[in-house]
């Protein structure tokens, strides 16, 4: 799995900028959304969303693509072992970076 996180005070009004890629291919997983957001709680306000771009690598055989006629939609024969996978990478990649800025103290001499 990889792709990109944003911080939590860039999230939107609504889940369009959460694009979810099973194999390099686009879809839409209710599952993927929910563990990203889960990730995020504590992270961004209530009624807003985060913006994320996930792609995961996955035997062919462990999903099923048909769940849908326009095949956007994919069901994981292991939906725990996925949800675990999304939540943990989107929760590591949050708390990998610093979220308050690191302020230093110049040492020149103060002239009055």
């Amino acid at each position: 799995m990889y792709g990109v996180v944003g911080k939590g005070d860039t999230a939107r009004p609504n889940r369009d900028y959460q694009s979810c890629f099973v194999n390099k291919r686009y879809v839409k997983s209710p599952l993927v959304s929910r563990a990203i957001e889960e990730a995020y709680k504590n992270q961004v306000m209530v009624g807003k969303f985060p913006m994320a771009v996930i792609n995961i690598e996955i035997n062919p055989a462990m999903i099923d693509i048909n769940v849908h006629p326009t095949k956007q939609e994919v069901k994981f024969s292991d939906e725990s072992l996925v949800y675990r996978a999304v939540y943990h990478s989107v929760k590591n990649a949050l708390y990998s970076t610093v979220n308050i800025p690191k302020i230093e103290m110049k040492k020149e001499p103060i002239t009055v």
